[in-house]
């Protein structure tokens, strides 16, 4: 709107800025739009971590259901030699199923964990890391983006003017700037 009152009244040409300002909107989407279509991916050095970290823990939990499988089994032989002394083990009898039950419920829990990391590993395997391509492509677009910006906020509008219309300029330049940045980031401008 300011662009558009500036260009009625013919005071300044605008025309480089406009073309700036068009060239920094573009790169800047493009740039979104790449940042945007990669934040899904992870790159293959954190895939490859978090699946070696996820594996190991599948890994830990299957050894220790493994020993609470003996344990358990261990238990269980000894209840039945408890179970055919009732008379003289009733209070040993207690305790040996309380242990059983808690082993039980630790079990259950490990078994949780398993399936609970089983599909964690299964969520990693499904992520696409970016690409070597993908990466070099969107570290150019933001560059571009960067170096429009820095175009714009160094275009001097009254190139043969006193320092005070370069101050003016400059000022004005910053407002512009803001203001559109601020659309752009609001979603205002699109």
């Amino acid at each position: 709107m300011i662009l558009k009152g500036l260009q009625e009244v013919n005071i300044i040409n605008l025309s480089p800025l406009e073309v700036l300002l068009e060239d920094f909107f573009k790169k800047h989407r493009d740039y979104d739009a790449a940042r945007l279509s990669t934040s899904q991916k992870i790159t293959r050095d954190s895939h490859q971590e978090l699946l070696s970290a996820a594996q190991q823990c599948l890994d830990t939990v299957n050894e220790e259901r493994i020993n609470m499988d003996k344990r358990l089994e261990e238990l269980q032989k000894f209840l039945t030699r408890v179970e055919k002394e009732l008379k003289v083990w009733t209070s040993k009898n207690k305790k040996t199923i309380s242990l059983i039950e808690d082993h039980q419920k630790r079990l259950s829990k490990n078994q949780e964990t398993i399936t609970n990391r089983e599909g964690e590993i299964h969520a990693i395997q499904k992520i696409i890391p970016l690409s070597e391509t993908e990466i070099k492509e969107l570290a150019k677009l933001k560059e571009e983006a960067e170096t429009s910006r820095h175009q714009i906020l160094s275009h001097e509008l009254f190139p043969y003017s006193s320092s005070y219309l370069r101050t003016f300029s400059f000022i004005f330049l910053f407002y512009c700037g803001f203001f559109f940045l601020s659309c752009l980031f609001s979603g205002t401008l699109l």
